[in-house]
């Protein structure tokens, strides 16, 4: 039912709009209650479509072949009325209740004997434009609705049914809708206005009003004869409009929504209004037959269904919550205490709560000073910083911070800061409160404190609590810290120099604890916390260029990022990200508004450093300014470093040795996941189990991760079971003046990490594997064969682990057999896995792909959700020695490369890429850390491609060899590449710059011939070894004719005398017919990969032809 005031404006053919439908049984007209007044559109939020179960008969318009919007078909209205006609002659007594709503709306009588739609225009409402009511204030004719056209004798049988319906509710005592006074309300969300019929709840009415009429679902109009506001128990009602005669209460939705700023939900059993701005609930309704009643005096959905049960039912009811919440959301329950209830115990039974500090803090410096070590951090700062410890002085929180590079460190530091507080203090430390980290119980740690008096003070086993003070210090630091770094894109590099700042800033800034003091203050009394003044960390400064070997139009400055402050000199810290240099000057101009580092730049460096792996670091060179030592302090000390006497000891009204509050972490998604690039679907299950199991494997990165890992832990048990075993060493005292434990290991054999282990340990295994009647092979002395009568046996060893193929399945189980009596041995069954390679079978061949080693680059590196790019390498790219800035962290470049060229093994599409990335070790730049990237974002494009191995029934060995000439841009070198193949696969690959300067094409091409004959020479001994080479000639297929005449032409030209002799090794094994150089068209060269950079249809089309699949496609 909607009111009704201006002329409406017709529905525009081009709108799409659903079949509306209303649930109408009777109308104001009607003698004596009714069924319901209550309009709904099927299909729009909190009206089910299908509530009658004929919501598939509801269509919505549909264009014609016209182009006009042609209505719904006559023969699914049909359907609905015969619906609705079987729904009402079926009501009885017995399923009166509940009355399944809606119904029918817009049913009006017609002329036509059949049901259809008019071609009219849609009424529009002028108002809020829709279509399901409109608003008329001038009784001036309008265009009519569509309406659902009815006989009359159909329209009178359908009434009559209602009307019955209607007296059997009644004489039930089930009504849907109370009458006009009760004060009941009706939540409508089809009513554009509050109504009543009721005068009596009306206050300060007004008439006339508008709109003036109100128009009914049937057409029909009703005379509004006032509006006022209705006053309840709960909410005012303001412009209600009065229709005498009108037996029903109604909540207009939009009104009341309008009105409250809220939104409603509608379940099948209740309501609820939920305010906008605090997502509280503030009402709620309840449904009865089919409708939706307004709640008075309900707060919330516990409340309403409150019975007479016992607190404690309801106390299990609602999932055992606490008697306060219980109380909240059952206000109606009696008084009642908490309940001893067990199952809250077994499920919720915690730690008991520390109290406050009750002891005062104390009065004198350095009577208490509390310890902590926090790390080790994932990336490695400058010098090789990844922990930092803290001393804090109790009496007035003064804090030094010391960066460490190693746990180790810790006795030497805490040696320089206590002669640093007797000296320059003239202080006594009495206690010294810490964790019971190994390295503050070490023998000669407490040596120390035991000579000197010092009460060590540890805290309870997993108690953090009790050193509350030191361990909670870590976090305003480490906020700090984050803060200066976010602030102006600082990379995790610099993270000591920032929480060394940070403890700086720390300790010059007011605290609540010393009464508005600040701990420097507490000190030093009356003077200046800063010696100079204070600037933005990480902000773009320059330094005076003071170097004696300056010329006159070098630059005088050198721009430099601010990373903090001098402890021993009035200066200010600076770093030279392109010098690697450190500055401490006086001489400093700031650009404090302006970043060192771009948004972008710091995005690059976190990829970079998210995830290091701590190698041995080379010997670099060392700057003209040596950086800072290790070990720093937080804390610059005035000229005259005495504590005041008369400074009143702090008096503390609060305690921090509370919890320490435990991050959570944050779930993020990707535009780019994984997921699309990684597919198990193709496998077999058992390999897909494999696989799965294989992803799930984390490989630590710590000893202590590998610790708390029982797997790990198991693994190393067993490791030293197995020293134990073989006596590899005695335990004897350690030698005087060391602090490295109780004992040291005397070595009687060889261990991991001894220069003679690796020789010594491959001498004793060849010596049992040639025992057993093994040959090692003369092209590769890490492989063993042995022919028998049925076949051959062949073992490829690499340090401990051994693989084992063959056709002789009974020599295969001897060797096993020898090597299990020989040395303590695991059968692993067939290949699956060997060193990061992963090895699938199928009846169409086998499979080697570095799925594994691939996601988890891409995981440390943070470029597992990046944006997948089609090429490792942009066409036409020219790297540059001695372009672009240097990077600040070169070591993570090297390990990078250094992980990627493993990665050739089985991706030899990222060969050339690698090569030219591989050349810039010694001093990479951004722009060669770029290419980089963009090889990690071109394997996230396929992780799982491999090489994959068919039989094709031969053993030829074929070669494919190219070269690019003068193609490095920096020293015209030329790049050579070559592939080769037995029985159709590939087996080995190269790319690599030559070594020096070829004079034409034709020379770079040769060379190129002259590496690539070396191979097939190797792969044909191999062969001859096992016995399996096949007879001819072996193809060297080149597309360069000048570089074939010259292998072929035994005659020496004046334009060939220039090349080495030894790359006229090809030209004998030519004349030997050992090989033949066949010419192949560039566009079939296969070695063209290991070349150049290629776009992305050259990729995929030599890619097939040299056997690369991706056996983990999703396609």
């Amino acid at each position: 039912m909607v009111s009704e005031q201006a002329s409406p404006v017709p529905f525009s053919d081009h709108q799409a709009s659903p079949v509306v439908i209303s649930d109408l049984i009777g109308s104001p007209g009607f003698a004596g209650d009714h069924l319901g007044f209550l309009s709904h559109r099927i299909g729009s939020p909190g009206i089910a479509g299908d509530q009658l179960g004929i919501s598939d008969l509801i269509v919505p318009p549909r264009p014609s072949a016209s182009g006009s919007r042609s209505r719904s078909p006559r023969f699914a209205l049909d359907l609905l009325l015969s619906a609705i006609l079987r729904l009402v002659s079926g009501l009885g007594l017995g399923s009166l209740t509940p009355l399944p709503t809606p119904l029918l709306s817009q049913i009006s009588l017609g002329t036509t004997g059949h049901l259809g739609l008019s071609d009219r225009g849609i009424k529009q409402c002028t108002r809020c434009g829709c279509t399901n009511h409109y608003i008329d204030g001038d009784n001036s004719s309008s265009l009519p609705v569509d309406q659902v056209l009815i006989s009359k004798t159909e329209y009178d049988s359908l009434l009559q049914r209602a009307n019955a319906s209607s007296s059997l509710l009644i004489a039930s005592g089930n009504t849907c809708l109370h009458s006009s006074s009760s004060p009941s309300w009706v939540i409508d969300s089809g009513a554009s206005d509050h109504m009543t019929g009721n005068s009596s709840l009306l206050s300060h009415t007004s008439s006339p009003c508008s709109p003036s009429f109100v128009t009914v679902a049937n057409g029909t109009k009703t005379p509004v004869q006032g509006k006022g506001t209705v006053t309840t128990s709960d909410l005012t009602l303001s412009d209600v409009l009065y229709l005498p005669e009108f037996p029903f209460n109604l909540l207009s939705v939009h009104k009341l929504t309008l009105a409250l700023n809220c939104s409603v939900a509608f379940y099948p059993s209740h309501c609820e209004f939920q305010d906008l701005k605090t997502k509280r609930m503030i009402g709620g309704g309840f449904v009865k037959d089919g409708l939706y009643y307004f709640q008075p005096s309900s707060t919330s959905i516990p409340s309403a269904l409150h019975s007479t049960n016992s607190p404690y039912q309801w106390h299990c009811r609602l999932g055992h919550p606490s008697s306060v919440n219980l109380k909240h959301l059952v206000p109606t329950l009696p008084t009642f205490s908490n309940f001893n209830c067990e199952t809250c115990e077994l499920s919720k039974h915690h730690r008991a709560t520390f109290k406050l500090r009750t002891d005062d803090p104390c009065l004198h410096p350095f009577e208490l000073v509390h310890s902590d070590i926090w790390g080790p951090a994932r990336t490695t700062g400058l010098c090789d910083a990844r922990y930092f410890v803290t001393f804090i002085d109790d009496h007035s929180r003064l804090t030094w911070v010391y960066v460490l590079k190693d746990r180790s460190q810790l006795f030497s530091v805490f040696q320089s800061f206590y002669a640093e507080i007797s000296n320059q203090f003239n202080a006594k430390l009495l206690a010294f409160r810490t964790d019971n980290a190994r390295e503050y119980l070490d023998s000669a740690f407490q040596q120390f404190l035991e000579s000197r008096g010092i009460i060590h003070q540890t805290s309870c086993v997993r108690t953090p609590q009790q050193n509350g003070i030191a361990e909670r210090k870590n976090g305003p630091i480490l906020a700090i810290a984050r803060a200066l770094m976010l602030q102006m894109n600082v990379p995790k590099l610099f993270w000591a120099d920032a929480v060394l700042t940070a403890a700086y800033l720390l300790n010059r800034m007011p605290s609540r604890i010393l009464k508005g003091k600040s701990p420097f203050e507490m000190f030093f009394p009356g003077k200046n916390p800063f010696s100079v003044p204070p600037r933005v960390f990480g902000c773009v400064s320059f330094v005076h260029n003071h170097s004696p070997n300056r010329d006159k139009l070098d630059p005088r400055a050198h721009k430099c990022i601010f990373l903090g402050y001098s402890r021993t000199q009035k200066g200010y810290r600076c770093y030279s990200p392109s010098l690697r240099k450190h500055f401490v000057s006086a001489d400093v101009t700031f650009f404090e508004d302006i970043p060192y580092y771009s948004p972008q730049g710091r995005q690059l460096q976190e990829s970079m450093l998210s995830a290091p792996v701590y190698v041995r670091r080379r010997n670099q060179d060392v700057p003209l300014v040596p950086p800072p030592p290790p070990v720093e302090f937080s804390l610059p000390l005035p000229p005259s470093a005495s504590p005041s006497a008369d400074s009143p000891p702090p008096q503390s009204t609060s305690d921090l040795d509370l919890p320490i509050a435990i991050r959570k972490g944050k779930r993020t998604c990707t535009e780019h996941p994984i997921s699309n690039c990684v597919s198990f679907d193709h496998l077999s299950p058992s390999f897909k189990a494999f696989s799965l199991s294989l992803s799930s494997l984390v490989v630590p990165k710590s000893y202590r991760e590998a610790l708390s890992h029982p797997g790990w832990r198991k693994a190393m048990e067993e490791e030293m079971h197995a020293l134990e075993l073989n006596h590899t060493w005695d335990l004897i005292p350690k030698p005087a003046g060391t602090s490295i434990g109780e004992c040291v290991c005397h070595l009687k054999k060889s261990i991991y990490g001894l220069k003679q282990s690796p020789r010594a340990w491959f001498d004793k295994f060849s010596k049992a594997v040639v025992s057993h009647g093994m040959t090692r092979s003369q092209a590769d002395h890490s492989v063993f064969f042995k022919k028998t009568r049925t076949g051959i046996v062949i073992l490829v060893v690499y340090v401990d682990d051994i693989v084992i193929t063959g056709s002789d399945k009974e020599g295969i189980q001897i060797l096993i057999n020898h090597l299990s009596s020989s040395f303590l041995t695991k059968d692993l069954g067939k290949l699956r896995y060997f060193l990061g390679i992963e090895v699938a079978r199928s009846k169409a061949g086998i499979s080697l792909s570095q799925r594994k080693y691939t996601l988890d680059i891409l995981q440390d590196t943070g470029y597992l959700g990046s944006k997948p790019v089609a090429t490792p390498m942009e066409p036409n790219l020219k790297l540059m020695p001695d372009e672009g800035d240097f990077i600040d962290d070169p070591d993570t470049y090297r390990r990078l490369v250094g992980k990627l060229i493993y990665l050739t093994i089985t991706r030899p599409d990222i060969s050339y890429a690698v090569s030219i990335v591989s050349q810039f070790m010694t001093n990479p730049r951004v722009p060669h850390m770029n290419a980089v990237i963009r090889i990690l974002k071109y394997l996230k494009n396929a992780p799982g491609r491999g090489l994959f191995y068919r039989s094709s029934g031969h053993l030829r060995i074929e070669g494919y060899t190219d070269a690019d000439w003068a193609g490095s841009p920096s020293d015209r070198k030329s790049t050579t590449g070559y592939c080769t193949f037995i029985g159709g696969n590939l087996v080995t690959w190269r790319s690599k710059k030559q070594s020096v300067v070829a004079r034409s094409s034709a020379e770079a091409e040769y060379r190129a011939m002259a590496h690539t004959t070396c191979e097939l020479t190797w792969l044909r001994t191999v062969l001859q070894e096992f016995g399996l080479l096949t007879q001819g000639p072996t193809p060297l297929y080149c597309d360069n004719q000048a570089a074939i005449h010259i292998a072929s032409n035994p005659v020496f030209h004046e334009r060939t005398k220039h090349i080495e002799v030894d790359c006229h090794f090809v030209r004998s094994k030519v004349e030997s017919k050992d090989i033949i150089t066949p010419f192949v068209p560039s566009g079939s060269q296969l070695a063209d990969i290991f070349t150049k950079a290629l776009p992305k249809n050259a990729i995929d089309s030599i890619c097939s032809k040299l056997g690369v699949i991706d056996i983990y496609s999703p396609a």
